[in-house]
């Protein structure tokens, strides 16, 4: 897949621990993504490659430059490096725009559009309300929840937002350390979340973006109350994996053929066969580790593999055979991947 270099124009604080990172637009070819949509950030790190998804907080149309807001993470290796290292006037690296939590202007129009977002959950949250506002021809309210109110990312963009639009646009922030005559005490709770559709549910679209508790809490609700499956979206940039779902799972030597390159990989029990084979140093196509991006397709040729994913999506309906390595775990020893 192709890929760009783009320079590092201005980088922005947010909070102690978050940062904007302002990209220039390439002269001849810009770049085109949607609102909602990530950007994937290649870095070469004590010489190995590492490839993440940081979703826009700018919004198409909108912001002249591309923006991605990345938050310090413990033991986050590309977060950090970004934070630490990168300057204004570096070059990053970047893969095309992906991503199907989006926004769509057609289909989305008429809709009064709620977004529920934590934390830096907010950042494509951000994009999408930017841009829904620019048409003027709909109603948008964010449901935000954090700590406190400052540590709460945008916080004066939207505020500034909430000003420029007052018949268009809702903020409701919650905060869980703090109290506050203009913020809410406490978490976006499924008994919030129906206590703040009701009477709108039926023309409303819902984009969630945060950690599991917060989607689970929002799903659930709107599940209550009978709001459609395809008028909920969420995104995921964690793939995350409990023991229950590693049920028959064992660590396994897996043989991997890529290009010219044909290995035999150790599969400790945990890890996906994709991070497997990228601390063993193949360069395999990826960029969200989740299942969204699929990128890391393969051909299972023998053996067995489960497949442990979140959610389903649209575009699952893969080839007979054919595996995400981000979601496959090593259920035999007589497997064979053969990766295109």
């Amino acid at each position: 897949m192709a890929s760009y270099q783009l320079k590092v124009v201005s980088i922005r604080q947010e909070t102690n621990d978050t940062f904007t990172f302002a990209l220039k637009q390439p002269g001849l070819k810009k770049i085109k993504y949607l609102p909602g949509q990530y950007l994937t950030i290649v870095v070469n790190i004590n010489n190995r490659k590492f490839k993440r998804p940081y979703s826009f907080s700018s919004a198409p149309g909108i912001d002249v430059n591309l923006e991605i807001t990345v938050k310090r993470v413990q033991n986050g290796i590309v977060s950090n490096h970004l934070i630490d290292v990168v300057k204004e006037g570096d070059m990053l690296e970047v893969m095309p725009p992906m991503g199907e939590f989006v926004y769509d202007q057609i289909t989305h129009l008429s809709k009064h559009i709620q977004l529920w977002g934590a934390g830096s959950g907010v950042t494509p949250l951000m994009s999408i309300l930017k841009y829904a506002l620019s048409l003027n021809t709909t109603k948008v309210t964010l449901n935000l929840c954090n700590k406190t109110k400052e540590e709460t990312i945008f916080l004066n963009q939207l505020l500034v937002i909430k000003n420029n639009y007052p018949d268009k646009f809702t903020f409701n922030l919650y905060c869980t350390k703090e109290s506050n005559a203009d913020t809410f005490t406490g978490r976006i709770t499924a008994d919030t979340v129906v206590e703040l559709m009701s009477g709108c549910e039926d023309e409303t679209i819902h984009f969630i973006c945060g950690p599991l508790g917060l989607k689970e809490n929002v799903k659930n609700a709107l599940n209550i109350l009978n709001i459609r499956e395809d008028s909920v979206y969420s995104e995921d940039f964690e793939h995350l994996v409990n023991e229950q779902d590693l049920e028959g799972v064992t660590t396994q030597m897996v043989d991997v053929s890529f290009g010219s390159d044909s290995v035999r990989v150790e599969v400790v029990k945990g890890k996906s066969i994709l991070e497997a084979c990228l601390d063993y140093g193949l360069d395999i196509p990826y960029s969200c580790q989740t299942g969204t991006c699929h990128l890391c397709k393969s051909k299972l040729i023998a053996g067995t593999v489960k497949t442990i994913k979140e959610e389903q999506t649209e575009t699952d309906n893969l080839p007979d055979g054919v595996h995400l390595l981000c979601c496959s775990y090593p259920l035999d020893d007589r497997i064979i991947l053969k990766i295109d």
